[in-house]
């Protein structure tokens, strides 16, 4: 387990780095168009998002999910040399826990889409403000700025949250 653990961070750690020299290279070579197009605040956010389920959640979930892979095949093995009724019905749960999978990766995906959308304005906002911190304070607009800073924090914990 501990050779597992150790081989699977190496993986996520190595393929964290290239992911993120891949996204920045992709990022700073692309079209001005992109830029018009997509706030900063957006491609921060992803970028950020990204790296930080890479970082954060995959080494977890990739230690959890080998675990939990090689249980059911051994437990699934040894079922089957006991019983062979029961790798009919170990087959046909993994036939429907795929369908399963299949139907709810739609909505996984939306939900991130929103989430991606409603997250943006946010650092938007934030990188305005800090680019724009001494002109805000000499036309006294902070409090506009944070009033619409705090109206899209809400949107934006709406969609991860709920209502």
């Amino acid at each position: 387990m501990f050779l597992r653990a150790i081989v699977i961070f190496k993986i996520i750690l190595t393929s964290g780095t290239n992911m993120h020299a891949v996204m920045t290279e992709k990022v700073l070579r692309t079209n001005i168009v992109f830029f018009d197009s997509n706030p900063i605040g957006r491609i921060i956010n992803r970028f950020a998002k990204d790296m930080g389920i890479f970082d954060l959640v995959m080494p977890m979930m990739a230690t959890f999910v080998s675990l939990g892979l090689f249980r059911s095949a051994t437990v699934i093995i040894v079922v089957s040399i006991v019983n062979l009724w029961l790798a009919i019905a170990a087959l046909f749960t993994v036939v429907v826990s795929g369908y399963m999978w299949k139907m709810a990766i739609n909505p996984m995906i939306e939900s991130q889409r929103l989430d991606t959308i409603y997250r943006g304005p946010v650092h938007t906002t934030f990188a305005m403000v800090v680019n724009g911190f001494i002109t805000l304070r000499a036309y006294k607009k902070i409090d506009f700025f944070k009033i619409d800073f705090d109206n899209n924090l809400e949107k934006g914990a709406n969609v991860t949250f709920g209502n």
